[in-house]
This record gives structure tokens, sequence and C-alpha cells, in this order.
């Protein structure tokens, strides 16, 4: 094992410079002791360790945001991950593309990948369209029209062709991201899909075959009880037992100071809060981090420090 190396004010894979007083940066889980400046950093440098992986679990999250939160609390942990992926994050990745999708499912062939999250659109699938709406500015107006229902949750025929494009890319995320929690639930890996508690995705065939299979949980919570500034139920279908008892809490106790969601008229643009808050509160994410770890930990513990008169004996 090549010997640990001496931080010496830079990150370990870009070299860039990288002040721990104001930037903690990412330890390699390896202790090689090379730290990265930032995941993209964090999740290449684990291909050029002069340590390799040694056997060490990966995380892999799909459809991430912008700011992929949840892959910086894992990464935090101390677990290796993958490249987050999302088109918003510098137009590095598109899902509808061929290159897009190749680089999917490489990583999902990753031989070292042990866990994965998937968090597809939820635009389409909102049970809240097509309902008339308040706008900050006093006007009642109708909201965007309804897509989809329990009925029909893939979507409705003869819709416009500018939502059909929407309908079909969105049943393209939400079957691909079932799809990617049913087969590491198969697989012995970990897998959790996430989307609105009241989310038409729920009510597809394929979404409650999954949250029938034993092993399968499903986790509701409040991002209010996690730090965030609204009521937002939210539902995480998984096979972490960790993060389920770390997680649910389908019981709000309520929050104060916390904020209405509004509908806001621009200049005839109706723009909504919830659009803005599409990321995970970053306590959530660091429960769901800790959780994972304390998973992965329970399937393969640490050797046991054993001295070397104890190995004579």
């Amino acid at each position: 094992v090549p010997e640990k190396l001496a931080f010496e004010g830079r990150c370990g894979h870009c070299a860039g410079p990288l002040d721990r007083a104001s930037i903690p940066g990412y330890d390699c889980p390896n202790e090689c002791g090379a730290v990265a400046c930032c995941v993209d950093c964090f999740a290449a440098h684990r291909h050029s360790c002069g340590r390799e992986m040694m056997g060490k679990a990966c995380f892999g999250e799909r459809f991430c945001g912008p700011n992929c939160p949840l892959t910086k609390a894992v990464a935090l942990e101390g677990i290796f991950v993958q490249p987050p992926l999302d088109r918003l994050r510098d137009g590095n990745w598109d899902f509808f593309s061929p290159s897009g999708r190749e680089c999917l499912e490489g990583m999902e062939d990753d031989g070292h990948l042990s866990a994965s999250h998937w968090a597809p659109e939820c635009k389409t699938f909102s049970a809240a369209r097509g309902r008339p709406i308040w706008t900050t500015s006093g006007r009642y107006v109708q909201g965007p029209p309804a897509l989809r229902s329990r009925d029909k949750p893939w979507g409705f025929p003869h819709l416009s062709r500018d939502n059909q494009i929407k309908v079909r890319q969105g049943n393209a995320m939400g079957r691909r991201s079932i799809q990617g929690v049913k087969e590491a639930h198969q697989q012995g890996r970990f897998g959790s899909l996430e989307h609105p508690w009241f989310s038409h995705l729920w009510f597809t065939p394929e979404a409650e075959e999954l949250c029938e299979l034993p092993g399968v949980f499903v986790t509701c919570f409040s991002a209010c009880c996690f730090g965030g500034s609204r009521v937002k139920w939210t539902a995480l279908v998984h096979n972490i037992p960790e993060a389920h008892r770390l997680l649910h809490k389908p019981d709000c106790p309520g929050h104060q100071g916390l904020l209405p969601y509004e509908c806001h008229d621009e200049d005839g643009t109706l723009t909504f809060d919830t659009a803005s808050e599409a990321e995970y509160p970053w306590q959530w994410c660091r429960a769901y981090a800790r959780a994972l770890k304390g998973q992965l930990r329970m399937q393969t513990p640490s050797p046991p420090q054993i001295g070397r008169a104890s190995c004579r004996e």
C-alpha cells in the first residue's frame, strides 16, 4: 500500500489551490492523504488513487439538480461517488441523447457501484396541475393543464405536441428510475427513488410493483422536518433499512416561520416557489448520507483490528 500523501494545500486531482480553512474539501476514503476540492475531482480521484478502490463502495446520483447536495453529503461521509448526473450541471450530461444514455448505463455497470439514487422530473407528474390559482398579483388564473391522472398516470391521449414531448420525456425518466431501483434491489445493491408524495408516478403499475417487493420501504417525510422553509411532502422508495429508520417522519409536528407556496405573475409569466426549491434540504442530505454509511458498514464491516501477538496466537 503506498504511503499516505502529505497535504500541501492543493486538490489531489486538479492540483488547484485548496484552503481547508474556507473549503473543507473531500478526503479520499482510502486514506491516501489526497483531498479533493469538489465532488467532480473527488469522483475522478478514485480512478487515479494509488491505493485503488480497496473494495470500497461507490454511490451514484441520477437527475441530481445543478448543485447535487446529496452527492456532496455522501462524499463528506467518506464514500466514493460517481460524477453526479444532470443536464443542468454545466450541460455535461443529457439523458435524452445517445451519449447521455451510454454514460448512464456505463455508470450502472460500474463494478464498485453499491448504491444509487434517482430523482426524475416531477413537473408533468404533479397532481396540482389543472387547478385555478391565485397569483401574488391578485389575479385568479388557470394553472398549467393537467397532463396525467391516477387512472392515466403515464399521460392523457390527444395532448398538444409540446405537452406530448414533455410527457414522453417524463415517462422515460420515470421508467428508467423505477427500473434502476428494481435492478439494484435484485442485484443486492442499494437503490432509492424520490418523488412528491402526491405524484402520479406512484400510481403507475411499475411503481406499485416496486413498492410491493419484499425488502422495499416507502418512506414519507416533509422537507420542513429537515430544515426546509416550506411544507413539502415527499416519498422515498428504497431498500435501505437505516434510511427508513432515520428519514421516515409521517407525522410533522409543525414548525414556526414556514413560508407558503405562492405563484408569482410577472409580465404574464407564471413562476412557482416549488421550482426554486427542487433540491433537498441539506439536513436531509446529511441524514440520508449517514444512513447509507451505516447500512454499508452493516453489510461490509471493517476488518477487526488484531495485534501481531493475537495473530501469532
